[in-house]
C-alpha cells in the first residue's frame, strides 16, 4: 500500500517532469539551437540532458500506480 501512494504522489511529478521538459524544447527560440546549445543551456540551469530518464520515471510510476489499483481492486472486490 506504501508503494501506491508513493507511486500516487509522484505520478503528477513524473508527468510534469516529462511533459514540461518536451514543451521546454518545442519552443521556438529552444527548438532554433542546435543540440550542443540545447545541453548547454540545460546545464547551466542545473540539469543534465537525460531525455530518456524522464520517460522512464513517467513509465514506472504509472506501473506501480495501476498494479497498486489493481491489487487493492482484487483484494477489496474479489476475496470478500
Amino acid at each position: 500500500m506504501m508503494t501506491g501512494l508513493c507511486s500516487f504522489l509522484g505520478l503528477p511529478s513524473a508527468f510534469m517532469l516529462y511533459f514540461v521538459r518536451k514543451r521546454f524544447l518545442s519552443r521556438k527560440d529552444i527548438a532554433d539551437l542546435s543540440e550542443v546549445e540545447v545541453i548547454a543551456v540545460l546545464k547551466i540551469m542545473g540539469y543534465d540532458d537525460k531525455p530518456n530518464i524522464y520517460k522512464k520515471i513517467l513509465l514506472v510510476t504509472s506501473f506501480i500506480f495501476i498494479i497498486d489499483i489493481a491489487a487493492h481492486f482484487y483484494f477489496l472486490f474479489i476475496l470478500n
